[in-house]
């Protein structure tokens, strides 16, 4: 049964604006995001910086995990890290973000 009124669980979310939603089986968060219970579209809660995220169905922002020692990641829904740390520097974490 094919319906407009979607309910996303965690891990899920649910955009059916352009058609109706008939499961959610293809709507699981991807990678760099997580997605809370009523997460509307698939990049509507990006790890924020500072933090990486490579594997789908995260439910809150805490799954996001800090970027690794040694490298440094400057933008919102990572997936890897955006480079190593110049020679010479160290990582220091700061409200979510690493700098190098």
């Amino acid at each position: 049964m094919i319906t407009r009124d979607c309910f996303p669980v965690t891990g899920y979310y649910c955009d059916n604006t352009a058609a109706a939603v008939s499961a959610l089986n293809d709507s699981y968060c991807p990678a760099g995001h997580y997605c809370p219970a009523g997460t509307s579209y698939a990049t509507e809660f990006p790890c924020p910086p500072g933090t990486v995220n490579n594997i789908t169905h995260r439910k809150s922002e805490g799954e996001c995990q800090p970027c690794p020692a040694g490298f440094y990641c400057e933008s919102v829904g990572e997936v890897t890290p955006d480079g190593p740390c110049s020679p010479g520097y160290a990582t220091i974490l700061t409200l979510h973000q690493l700098l190098c």
